[in-house]
């Protein structure tokens, strides 16, 4: 396979201007009205280009941390009776789940940055205000978290997570809800099936 260069290096230019808008439009609402809703949107966006600079640039965890701080201060914006509050906080979650290793099993003491990734994902999972589609991923990023040291913790978890999405009234959805249920159902149910079996269950 040839690679272009010259491809390469535009997109990376692209994400370092979708990056440096999505931070004048944060600094701009900053400027007048700091606890603006939009803000958060802004910062949200901020924190997805920087994700992607992390992806895409040599896996720069400057950028992956510029992500997580985005996502937090979005989610410090909004209340937690917003459902975004839960999804804002699961990104950052999820991104601050590559900074660090889970701690292999026996470890009794998880370092923090860990213990708060597996807090957050907790969190936006067991909430009924945060959208089933969030409490979906976060409750697969969390069973993937702690499956080496509590198994059954993460199959009960699985589990949950297709009763949540089977729950789902497939006529109620929009037409991109309806083809994320169909899709993700199967590989679901097969993830956690697997993940039962495994521990016994």
């Amino acid at each position: 396979m040839v690679v272009d260069f010259r491809v390469v290096k535009r997109a990376n230019r692209d994400l370092e201007d979708a990056v440096a808008l999505a931070r004048k439009a944060v600094e701009y609402i900053a400027g007048s009205k700091p606890a603006n809703p939009g803000r958060a949107i802004y910062l949200a966006q901020l924190g997805a280009a920087s994700r992607d600079v992390w992806e895409y640039q040599n896996l720069k965890t400057e950028a992956l941390r510029r992500a997580i701080q985005s996502y937090l201060q979005a989610a410090e914006i909004v209340t937690p009776t917003n459902p975004d509050y839960y999804e804002y906080r699961f990104l950052a979650a999820n991104a601050q789940a590559h900074l660090a290793p889970i701690a292999q099993p026996g470890h009794d003491e998880l370092p923090e940055l860990q213990r708060s990734t597996i807090n957050m994902l907790e969190e936006a999972f067991s909430s009924e205000l945060a959208a089933a589609q969030v409490r979906i991923r976060a409750g697969r990023s969390l069973a993937r978290l702690i499956s080496k040291d509590d198994l059954a913790k993460a199959s009960e978890t699985l589990r949950s997570c297709v009763t949540i999405l089977a729950d789902l009234a497939p006529a109620q959805l929009e037409m991109a809800d309806r083809q994320f249920v169909l899709a993700d159902l199967g590989m679901l149910v097969s993830e956690a099936a697997t993940t039962m079996a495994i521990a016994g269950l």
